[in-house]
């Protein structure tokens, strides 16, 4: 059986002032080490990377991967505790690590840079893994898609691990569905969500504790 592809879901409280963009500077020569080191891993298929809308300092770092046994024997490698350290440098903070199955996979048509300039990440933390709000999910990316010409396509799926949700006790960890959503631009998005198509199809997924930012994501 072949194995089942996941994306690794890594936010990274980026120091203020990392500029991480240019190649040139400390900051842009420790991200890019970063990407190589983690593009010639086996298992690797594609990462692309982008700074929240919302919060400059936070950054997205997606992976996706032959599967999460691939991701997982990297972080038992010999090279990850270098590779950790190094990034850990221009860091402020605790990476937040996530893996999810997502359909579809890769979720090209909901981020990239080339066809996707804004890609809308919700997380919904919910009491259970819900069938029905995974089918209402899939229901509302597809209304979204025939409904509004600046999305772009969404993929979704049920993150691996439990987490807690935004202010919430660090021990009241929730089963977490994602949903990533892809648009022309983040005032498009905000412009749809002012329809009565949005305000008729938002019911489906307005359960337990939704979280969402935009970001704009680079491919390697």
């Amino acid at each position: 059986m072949a194995p089942t592809p996941a994306t690794e879901i890594a936010t990274i409280p980026l120091q203020a002032g990392a500029t991480i963009e240019d190649p040139e500077t400390p900051a842009g020569k420790i991200w890019s080490a970063t990407l190589d080191t983690i593009s010639q891993q086996d298992g690797y298929q594609r990462c692309y990377y982008g700074r929240h809308v919302e919060a400059q300092t936070s950054l997205d770092l997606f992976v996706d991967w032959d599967s999460f046994e691939h991701h997982q024997t990297f972080t038992k490698s010999p090279v990850y505790g270098p590779f950790e350290k190094n990034l850990s440098s221009i860091m402020d903070g605790s990476v937040v690590m996530r893996h999810a199955t997502l359909d579809p996979h890769p979720p090209s048509n909901a981020v990239g840079n080339t066809s996707v300039p804004v890609t809308e990440v919700l997380y919904t933390y919910l009491d259970g893994r819900d069938e029905t709000y995974e089918s209402n999910a899939k229901k509302f990316g597809e209304i979204l898609v025939s409904k509004s010409d600046a999305c772009k396509g969404v993929s979704t799926g049920w993150v691996r691990e439990q987490l807690a949700g935004p202010n919430a006790d660090a021990s009241d960890k929730k089963d977490v569905f994602i949903m990533l959503i892809g648009w022309e631009s983040k005032e498009q998005h905000m412009e749809f969500r002012g329809s009565k198509d949005f305000q008729d199809a938002i019911p489906l997924v307005r359960k337990g504790t939704l979280d969402m930012h935009h970001t704009s994501f680079n491919e390697k």
